[in-house]
């Protein structure tokens, strides 16, 4: 994530990689996926065959006993709610367009259109682009944050305006193997000692499903 605006330094917020494997259990539907995981984020936490959950149709995550809404920018599986559902059989160059009902990781509750690139009846596999735009903040975007202006840092309110965005993902078999997603935010940031200025707040993510296993 980067926020940039006259005057700032240039900032560049780049969180860890992370590594996760899933086992699903017996019993599981398409509306609830029971499974373990093992996962791993640098610095931050680490687990091994913890209970997981994707209930609703994957809108709501449940993990390690506790659950709640799913509002990250990629899932395990292409929920409803983000992707939608096409009218018809899937081929290269239809869209459709959905409503999204809630702020989210990337981006406010707004619009936006997928469509199909590519096919690949043989492996099951499509390649989906998605479009999107909304106004407000994104979901657990925080009323503050920290700039640098001269080399001195400034705590400032922050205040999002239209955020437009574009990604693309592989899907197989309902499961995404890859997913790419890019937001750019219009923000205001202000305080008493560093007065308002307007500028942008752009994030990007790059999801990716490795060959096989990596060991810790």
């Amino acid at each position: 994530m980067v926020i940039s605006a006259p005057g700032l330094d240039r900032s560049v917020v780049s969180p860890s990689g992370s590594e996760a494997s899933f086992k699903i259990l017996p019993g599981s539907t398409p509306n609830d996926l029971k499974m373990t995981t093992s996962a791993r984020i640098e610095g931050q936490f680490q687990v091994e065959n913890a209970p997981y959950e994707l209930r609703d149709g994957a809108d709501t995550e449940c993990f390690q006993g506790k659950c709640y809404a799913e509002h990250s920018a990629s899932s395990m599986v292409a929920k409803a709610s983000i992707w939608g559902l096409p009218k018809g059989p899937l081929h290269t160059g239809i869209s459709w367009t959905v409503e999204i009902s809630h702020a989210w990781e990337f981006g406010p509750a707004g619009k936006q259109t997928i469509r199909v690139i590519s096919v690949d009846p043989e492996d099951g596999s499509v390649v989906l682009t998605r479009d999107g735009e909304g106004d407000g903040p994104r979901d657990q975007a925080g009323n503050t944050t920290v700039v640098m202006k001269g080399g001195q840092s400034y705590t400032v309110s922050v205040k999002r305006g239209h955020t437009h965005w574009s990604g693309k993902a592989t899907i197989q078999h309902g499961l995404i193997v890859s997913d790419e997603c890019l937001s750019d935010a219009e923000v205001e940031l202000s305080s008493p000692e560093f007065g308002k200025v307007t500028g942008r707040e752009r994030m990007f993510m790059a999801l990716m499903q490795h060959p096989e296993a990596i060991q810790y």
